[in-house]
């Protein structure tokens, strides 16, 4: 974010996404006005708060949920499965009343919804699971709460030729799927 900013590159076309975020650099983003910060959690989700009214700021956020798949890559890369320490689970209860915290602050401004499946994926099913699960979330939290998701960002992943025996398919590959079942969701 820091060598992005020093770069030229406006605040709002950042999206500031990573775990264990330190207290320096949630301020820094909510400082600088970033486009997106990505809460990964509940108790981040608090401190966010906390940090944007100590400075007095708006921070517009995305939550990161886990969308409960496997997406059948090396352990250590796989995120999007139910048990991932990266993300909020994809549990009702639990993603609703964060966003009703984040609606009740004056402090955030809750825009949507994040996830990240897994990295070196070679296969876009993976997302397109993940694409149904959220959307069954997004379906639900509309029905329940009356709120209507302005966004879903998807994350990426997307595997590259690492070695010999990889096979990596062009970006298209992958945006063509998910563009396709986003407009069937």
């Amino acid at each position: 974010m820091f060598v992005a900013i020093r770069g030229g590159i406006s605040p709002k076309s950042i999206i500031f996404h990573g775990n264990n975020k330190t207290n320096a650099e949630l301020i820094m983003a909510i400082e600088a006005g970033v486009g997106r910060i990505i809460v990964d959690s509940i108790d981040e989700l608090i401190l966010l708060n906390e940090l944007a009214f100590e400075h007095n700021k708006v921070a517009d956020i995305l939550f990161r949920i886990t969308p409960n798949i496997d997406s059948k890559t090396h352990k250590y890369i796989a995120t999007g499965q139910k048990d991932s320490k990266f993300g909020i689970p994809l549990n009702e209860t639990i993603i609703k009343e964060a966003i009703k915290t984040a609606i009740n602050s004056k402090n955030l401004t809750f825009r949507g919804i994040h996830f990240h499946v897994g990295s070196q994926l070679f296969d876009h099913s993976n997302h397109l699971q993940a694409i149904e699960n959220t959307a069954l979330l997004m379906k639900d939290i509309n029905e329940d709460m009356g709120i209507e998701i302005e966004e879903l960002n998807v994350g990426g992943g997307f595997g590259i030729n690492y070695l010999e025996t990889d096979n990596a398919k062009p970006l298209s590959y992958f945006v063509d799927a998910i563009m396709q079942s986003m407009k069937l969701t």
